[in-house]
């Protein structure tokens, strides 16, 4: 467990957003703890669903991980760092690329002062302990006009916390204090932060003007290898954000996304939730633009956060006494108001594995908000639910459609009942002529390709399989992969290229959004009018598999009850396995857990790895052979599905008019 004195910034986060087991922990205990649990309940299990992809989640955007917060709390925590992981190369180039522009950023903003010339100090590059920190930063700032510090520290005796911020600007009473995120979204959570370095930091500099700002990845085209931020005095107050789909300007996208709102009725950008404002409490200029419960949020957080401090300390002496974590057990902090908890879809998996069924159900049917997960916390794992009025009760909860969910799932003894209207129309759209394929991308914040957004999607990997109306004997694979140094327009090319036939050809995929939107951005990259053509002549012949399993509010296909409402690829293919080998031998497939790869997001791992520079020639190679035997494997799967449903589904299922 972490050996600190004092209460830190990632203790006070992780109140919220933790499960209490996992609180004064490291990651890498989380991560040991999880492990062993997963390892010891999933001993002679033999359930069929798989876990690897849950496609019933939101989204909360494509940069997931902030390898920022990840590097900074590992130093924090004096974890062993893995200076190979690909998340740490990120986060230190993050943390040193920020520092630069942050200087360049107040430089250039009080340029017109005379005299003016910043001390600049980098705790970092200094070894001292946190009193000796704290001791110098209050010497700095007592001595200095103009100032800027990195990592300087802060203590408030009374409650004995510490924190370090990532960066000080001093200039003459005023100073400000930014944290550096490596996301380009100002979200929820990091109020969270902010509020604890107003807490300790005001303790000490309460005669001084102080200004509370984040320093994000900016929302801007940029060359490949580069990346570029900027300063926000504003943050969102809503856990997720989305931008309207009809926003094309970029500075609109980039106003929304570091928290200022978007009126649709007028049409421009509302600058409503300075961060100021909501640290200073000050709720007449908060209430005009926000929901009372936002407000009686905000408002919580601060009158409760003395409490939440001596709580933390209770935790912490009880923790130092048994040295062993708690086992994991469904917690609302899984899924908070700011942020789902990092470890929330791997928890799902356990959580099922030890025995609470409900976790079996995709979140189709059950919402796992945090009042859910309470209730399940209550009623304890290996309890034989009588689903229809938990259902009705927590679904009454969220808006869900119980009654329907009921019907699908609960009250269907069909193994796979059919409606046969929908499947008619949706077959008829699948042509004799089909071209399979699938796409593996990495999406850093580091830019891959020249000219592209912040984590932007790019491929790296592409397999294909054509049919050219001759069915599933002998049909050859081509996979394509590349060193993603190596990836330049030329690449793009190819994959379209080899993707492309004609309007004769239905063009198959799983879930299409995310390969349709990869192969319009592909075709903007390369900019020719031929690519725009073949991206949409692909594109308007797409074919979904995914739709035949994906309930839908204009009417569902085929539910399969075994698979509690998920429909990944991963949860279909082991049914074709199981009720129709012949047809997952004759089309070539392998199950997923044999694979040297067996996942995605191994896939993505590796590829990030390799282009920061920590994977060696010999093991790229080792990479990429096993890398495409997955890509190939998947869309293996969707040929292995598309003839499941006409050659099994069909001949043994319940048809519905």
């Amino acid at each position: 467990m972490k050996i600190s004195k004092y209460i830190t910034k990632y203790d006070y986060i992780g109140y919220y957003v933790k499960q209490p087991s996992m609180w004064f922990y490291t990651n890498t205990e989380i991560d040991a703890l999880y492990n062993s649990e997963y390892k010891l309940h999933s001993i002679n299990q033999n359930k069929i669903l798989d876990f690897d992809e849950i496609d019933d989640e939101e989204d909360e955007s494509n940069e997931a991980i902030d390898s920022y917060n990840l590097y900074r709390e590992m130093i924090a925590n004096k974890e062993n760092i893995d200076k190979n992981n690909y998340l740490i190369i990120e986060g230190l180039m993050i943390d040193q690329m920020s520092k630069k522009y942050i200087i360049e950023y107040f430089n250039k903003e009080y340029a017109n002062l005379l005299n003016f010339n910043f001390k600049i100090i980098d705790f970092d590059e200094q070894i001292l302990s946190i009193e000796n920190n704290i001791q110098q930063t209050q010497s700095l700032i007592k001595e200095n006009k103009y100032l800027i510090l990195f990592q300087p520290a802060f203590i408030d005796k009374s409650l004995n916390t510490v924190t370090k911020c990532d960066a000080l600007i001093k200039i003459d009473n005023d100073i400000f204090i930014v944290e550096t995120k490596a996301t380009s979204t100002a979200k929820y959570h990091h109020i969270l932060d902010l509020l604890f370095q107003k807490k300790v930091v005001e303790r000490t500099l309460n005669k001084y003007n102080i200004s509370y700002r984040l320093c994000l990845i900016k929302y801007e085209y940029q060359t490949q290898k580069n990346v570029s931020f900027i300063i926000s005095e504003t943050i969102n107050l809503k856990k997720s954000v989305s931008i309207p789909k009809d926003t094309n300007d970029l500075e609109t996208k980039q106003c929304i996304k570091i928290g200022k709102s978007y009126s649709k009725k007028d049409n421009k950008i509302v600058p409503n939730s300075y961060i100021d404002d909501i640290l200073d409490q000050n709720y007449e200029v908060l209430i005009d633009v926000h929901k009372e419960n936002v407000i009686d949020v905000i408002n919580k957080i601060f009158n409760e956060y003395e409490n939440v401090i001596n709580k933390l300390w209770d935790h912490k002496k009880m923790v130092e006494k048994q040295k062993m974590p708690s086992s994991l057990e469904p917690h609302p902090n899984d899924k908070s108001i700011f942020k789902n908890t990092d470890l929330w879809t791997q928890l799902r998996k356990l959580y099922y594995l030890k025995g609470y069924d409900i976790f079996g159900y995709s979140g189709n049917i059950i919402d796992f908000c945090s009042s859910n997960l309470e209730k399940i916390n209550k009623l304890g794992p290996n309890i034989k639910y009588d689903y229809v009025p938990f259902l009705r009760y927590i679904n009454s909860k969220t808006g869900k459609s119980a009654e329907k969910n009921i019907d699908r799932l609960l009250n269907n003894n069909d193994l796979f009942r059919v409606y046969k209207e929908n499947y008619q129309k949706l077959i008829s759209n699948l042509k004799n002529k089909k071209v399979y394929f699938d796409f593996e991308t990495i999406n850093p914040s580091i830019r891959v390709l020249d000219h592209t957004l912040p984590f932007t999607q790019i491929v790296t990997q592409n397999s294909v399989i054509i049919d050219h109306g001759d069915g599933v004997n002998n049909l050859v694979c081509n996979n394509m992969m590349i060193d993603p140094n190596e990836i330049n327009i030329n690449w793009l090319k190819s994959i379209i290229d080899s993707i492309f036939q004609s309007s004769e050809y239905s063009y198959v995929v799983y879930n299409k959004n995310f390969e349709s939107i990869r192969l319009k951005e592909m075709a903007k990259f390369i900019n020719e009018e031929s690519y725009f053509e073949k991206v949409n002549i692909i594109n308007e012949n797409m074919f979904d598999l995914a739709d035949f399993f994906s309930f839908k509010k204009d009417g569902d296909v085929i539910i399969a009850r075994e698979l509690n409402g998920f429909y990944s690829i991963k949860c279909v293919l082991p049914l074709v396995e199981k009720y129709a080998p012949e047809i997952f031998n004759k089309t070539g497939c392998k199950n997923y857990k044999t694979l040297e790869i067996g996942n995605g997001l191994v896939c993505q791992q590796n590829t990030l790895s390799r282009f920061y520079g920590s994977i060696s020639n010999d093991e790229w190679n080792k990479i990429m052979t096993n890398s495409k035997i997955y890509c190939e494997n998947d869309v293996r799967a969707m040929i292995a599905v598309e003839y499941f449903i006409k050659e099994y589904i069909i001949n043994n299922c319940n048809f519905v008019d």
